[in-house]
Parts: C-alpha cells; sequence; structure tokens
C-alpha cells in the first residue's frame, strides 16, 4: 500500500489516492498502531471528500468510527452519532444487531 501511495503521489493525480489511505489506515490498526491508523483514515477522509469520491468518504467514515470504538470506547456514541447524521441508518441498524448477539 506505501508503495502504491508514492507511485499515486509521485504520478501526480489524486484520483483514488484516497483508497490507498484507507487501506494503510487498515493495515496499521491491524499491526496494533491506531495512532498511524487514525492519521491515515483522516487523510482518506479528507481526500475523499475533496474528490467527491463518496464510496471512499462512506468506507472511511466506517473506518473511522470502527478506530475510534476500538481505540476509545467512550467514542462508541461519537461514532454512532456520525452515522445517524449521515442518514447511514442501515449500517447502523447492523452494528446494533450485531453487538446484540454478542
Amino acid at each position: 500500500m506505501e508503495k502504491g501511495l508514492d507511485i499515486t503521489i509521485r504520478g501526480g493525480s489524486e484520483w483514488w489516492i484516497s483508497f490507498h489511505y484507507l487501506y494503510l489506515s487498515k493495515t496499521y490498526l491491524d499491526l496494533g498502531d491506531p495512532q498511524n491508523s487514525r492519521s491515515f483514515i483522516e487523510e482518506a477522509l479528507k481526500l475523499s471528500q475533496k474528490n467527491s469520491e463518496k464510496h471512499f468518504e462512506g468506507a472511511s467514515w466506517t473506518w473511522l468510527g470502527r478506530i475510534l470504538g476500538k481505540t476509545d470506547p467512550s467514542q462508541s456514541d461519537k461514532a454512532e452519532s456520525m452515522f445517524q447524521e449521515m442518514g447511514m441508518d442501515y449500517w447502523l441498524a447492523k452494528t446494533q444487531e450485531v453487538m446484540r448477539r454478542l
């Protein structure tokens, strides 16, 4: 992912650059580095909004919620309210359903 990001940056195009930041965020969280994970997801979110990449923006918001919930459980309410503000009721309902089963 880092190599792909480097190639994209050197190529001068911002098209799909948020993809690289999104997946670097996922990688760093899996590696146990929530600080870098959050930094990358915030960049993915910013770039996806700037470049009107709604699919990556939605994925970035979802991933940010996961990071917040995983690193600071007190942030779960904030992540839930973000879903409500964006009208993402489907995913919110799915999350609540899964949580009830745990």
